[in-house]
């Protein structure tokens, strides 16, 4: 079982407001009272574990459910971190020996959890308009969806919007694109004129609206070639392919999304899209030195190390 990390790029607004606002003024209106910058975020912290209220926290879905385990925090540098612990819940569980598939020797009812320990990072600097997350996940299980829920949900309450973006830094990406091929791109488009649809008779009969997706599959293309070919296109206004493709509603590139998927030597799998200018986020894969001895789980303090030396590429190529 391989430990993964997904990084996040936070931002926060008041609640049906469109512009930003410091972690500053985030932690005012979470205070009830004024406070010191320190004892902002002191509070901050304090009703965000409070929130947990010592039980497990379910997701929206109510699959899987999360509460503090091992939490630190840095004042002088808004940084919380530490290890969470969750897993399935509301789900009947048979329990079996590995080499005796005949009679269960437990049950996991509803209203048990089979928790694992995650690492998680939250650095929202104080003057800022922009924060970062980082949760540790595993090949095999994550609570993502689930730690990423429950802070919207914990925002919301104090009338406040997060939004969160996935980053990977330049590195990363760069390793992963070097050792990899795109080995299929696909055009998709929403079709709802009636001229175009009409084309479809009888196939497609009184639909107000389809998708139409052609792809390029089983192609061995350099990534940075390939890209590079499809932005000199689109800079000059020439046409990223040449044939006919008007009888689908597709005109030019704006017409179109177009995307492109690439695996690597190991079978990573990743994609972008011309939408956002082809920015590949593959997944992070952590070192195995970071596990705790003899288990599968991270090590908090070598977990933390790594995340903190992570924190400040972030930092900068953010900035």
């Amino acid at each position: 079982m391989n430990l993964k990390l997904a990084i996040y790029t936070i931002d926060v607004k008041h609640k049906h407001k469109k512009d930003k606002i410091t972690f500053e003024n985030a932690y005012k209106s979470i205070s009830v009272h004024p406070l010191s910058k320190e004892d902002y975020y002191k509070d901050f912290i304090a009703k965000y574990i409070q929130s947990f209220d010592g039980k497990f926290t379910s997701s929206d879905e109510n699959s899987k459910s999360i509460t503090t385990d091992n939490l630190k925090f840095i004042v002088t540098e808004n940084i919380i971190y530490g290890m969470i612990k969750g897993g399935q819940t509301n789900v009947e569980i048979d329990i079996f020996e590995a080499k005796n598939n005949g009679t269960p020797i437990g049950k996991i009812s509803r209203d048990h959890i089979a928790a694992q320990p995650y690492f998680f990072l939250l650095y929202t600097p104080y003057d800022k308009s922009y924060g970062i997350l980082m949760i540790q996940y595993y090949s095999i299980a994550s609570v993502t969806t689930s730690f990423k829920s429950n802070l919207h949900d914990f925002f919301r309450t104090h009338e406040l919007t997060l939004s969160m973006y996935p980053f990977v830094p330049e590195k990363q990406k760069k390793e992963y694109l070097k050792r990899s091929i795109v080995n299929k791109v696909s055009l998709s488009k929403v079709v709802q004129d009636n001229s175009v649809r009409s084309k479809f008779n009888p196939l497609i009969l009184e639909e107000d609206s389809y998708e139409v997706v052609i792809e390029f599959r089983k192609i061995k293309q350099n990534p940075e070639k390939l890209i590079s070919r499809i932005k000199d296109s689109v800079s000059k206004k020439k046409k990223i392919i040449g044939a006919d493709l008007s009888d689908f509603g597709i005109n030019d590139s704006s017409d179109y999304n177009l995307k492109v998927f690439y695996e690597n030597e190991d079978g990573k799998r990743s994609h972008s899209s011309i939408k956002n200018d082809f920015d590949v986020l593959p997944t992070i894969d952590l070192p195995e030195k970071l596990k705790e001895f003899g288990k599968d789980s991270p090590d908090l303090e070598k977990t933390k190390a790594y995340c903190f030396t992570l924190l400040e590429v972030v930092k900068k190529e953010i900035m």
